[in-house]
């Protein structure tokens, strides 16, 4: 809720660089028998399940923008081992929540790295050549240490936005993916579980960074990505020593055009509606609140 999104999927269109598909995530190994190099059945099929989630909940549309054949979370393989934030934001199971929170999730890293060795090799017999891979998912927040023990040459880059306007708005899309399986949603659970989640999500990943790690993260800011989102993108090139190329910011200023925000509903959401108070999310995340969201507007 923080315009991850927004930025994967325009460093995704630079071809230096791997990402994990929407159809890839749900189904990382070819078929057996199938021409998965020209002509994937698992495509097909990834579009097919899109089309039901938006036709069972179209308001997703203004929330998401969801593209089957379009880079997308890597937690969704992560969910393949059983260690992911994916059952959360789909279904209202507290328990889970609270279990998953405290686990060593070291497996299922382990197993996203060999998700990403699997998937490169099919994207190089596809004739892909990427450098780096390019992932993200909010759940990466809350456990970037074990995420960095795995990935030990990983480089973060870390989107701010007011939680006064994140919170509500994750809680907005959860409660809709709710809405999906459930004909009787609570939507101050999904209020409280979005805002419990960032809290300690934030907690971990501010407390990991001040253990030595500070040079491994670059911060970007969503206000500032809606004013100018070529400008902060070209800095990260430079702080990552990559160069931007004419091409590079060719492709991304047309990756903007094609999928500017005007095209898809806005996405409308209150505190009332998710039982959430603006005192409440002041008070609870001041300090993150004063170190990255208000010396910008002062």
């Amino acid at each position: 809720r923080s315009g991850t999104t927004r930025l994967h999927r325009m460093l995704s269109a630079d071809p230096r660089h791997f990402t994990v598909l929407w159809w890839e995530n749900r189904s990382p190994v070819p078929r057996p028998g199938t021409d998965w190099r020209r002509d994937d059945p698992r495509i097909a099929e990834a579009r097919e399940e899109v089309r039901q989630v938006l036709e069972a909940a179209p308001q997703m549309k203004a929330i998401h923008p969801w593209d089957p054949t379009g880079p997308d979370e890597d937690a969704l393989l992560c969910e393949h081992a059983f260690f992911s934030y994916v059952p959360e934001s789909s279904v209202h199971v507290p328990s889970y929540r609270d279990w998953m929170q405290d686990q060593d999730v070291t497996p299922a890293y382990e197993f996203l790295a060999r998700m990403l060795r699997i998937l490169q090799w099919q994207k190089k017999e596809r004739g892909e050549r990427g450098e780096r891979w390019v992932v993200k998912t909010p759940q990466h927040l809350g456990f970037i240490e074990t995420f960095c023990r795995v990935f030990p040459d990983a480089r973060v880059v870390q989107t701010h936005r007011d939680p006064l306007s994140a919170v509500p708005s994750a809680a907005s899309m959860y409660t809709t993916l709710w809405e999906i399986g459930s004909d009787d949603v609570d939507h101050a659970a999904g209020g409280r579980q979005c805002r419990d989640r960032l809290e300690l999500d934030l907690a971990r990943c501010l407390a990991f960074r001040a253990r030595g790690e500070e040079a491994r993260f670059f911060d970007l800011w969503f206000d500032e990505m809606e004013r100018d989102s070529i400008g902060p993108v070209e800095r990260l090139y430079a702080w990552l020593g990559t160069p931007f190329l004419p091409e590079t910011r060719r492709l991304l200023e047309r990756w903007l055009v094609d999928n500017a925000r005007e095209k898809r509903p806005p996405h409308r959401y209150t505190f009332e509606t998710f039982g959430l108070s603006k005192d409440d999310l002041e008070r609870r995340f001041a300090d993150y609140r004063e170190r990255f969201i208000l010396p910008r507007r002062r």
